[in-house]
């Protein structure tokens, strides 16, 4: 027989937040905003999920 798997389900979790990245980026080059925008992004949700495997959708991407 095959044994069931007891363990917790995974659900996907999806949240709407308004960041200030104004405050976030304030001193950073033109050129290196979009990437470290996208590292703010991941920190800012990494700690409100609480969850560490956090990802960005690509047309949020595309958008900053």
């Amino acid at each position: 027989m095959v044994e069931k798997n007891k363990g917790r389900k995974v659900t996907v979790v999806t949240r709407e937040y308004t960041i200030n990245l104004h405050k976030r980026l304030h001193g950073f080059t033109f050129k290196k905003k979009a990437p470290n925008a996208i590292k703010e992004i991941r920190k800012f949700a990494q700690k409100a999920i609480g969850a560490m495997d956090v990802r960005v959708d690509v047309k949020l991407n595309k958008q900053i």
